[in-house]
């Protein structure tokens, strides 16, 4: 494995990173370069794309994403039960409204004469935010080389 800089030790992907990461990628970068100037493996870069491809398209795998992030739980439990609620009313997150609408969890309209954004949670989505938000499994220290009382 080719490292590109300090090892980060698992140290979580920063927003600036990805935006960085993905700058770098549209411009036609190659992993190796970004790699270095972020100072992440390869491998990483690589794993991170995919990661942020697979949620920006609404897919894991093969189907379809079926469980809710933490913050697209968090948005959708403002608008459960509520019916058709008022885009002001909630927080301007533009990336998360715009995910929850490819996925089918959210639906928008336009009302009044002012043409006022109305958002309400689907079936799907009620479904989606049901379901519990997936912990990766740590991996746990080898035992390797430890002395037994």
């Amino acid at each position: 494995m080719e490292m590109t800089g300090p090892r980060p030790a698992g140290r979580p992907w920063t927003r600036a990173e990805d935006d960085q990461m993905r700058a770098m990628f549209e411009a036609g970068v190659k992993a190796p370069a970004i790699g270095r100037k972020i100072k992440r493996t390869v491998s990483a870069v690589r794993t991170r794309k995919a990661v942020l491809d697979k949620r920006e398209s609404g897919t894991e795998g093969e189907g379809k994403m079926t469980f809710a992030t933490r913050i697209e739980h968090q948005f959708m439990q403002r608008l459960r039960g509520a019916g058709w609620v008022n885009a002001t009313a909630l927080p301007p997150s533009r990336r998360i409204v715009q995910t929850l609408l490819q996925k089918g969890w959210i639906k928008a309209t336009r009302s009044g004469p002012k043409n006022v954004v109305l958002y309400r949670l689907t079936e799907e989505g009620l479904n989606a935010k049901k379901l519990p938000i997936p912990i990766p499994q740590r991996r746990r220290p080898s035992s390797k080389g430890k002395i037994s009382d």
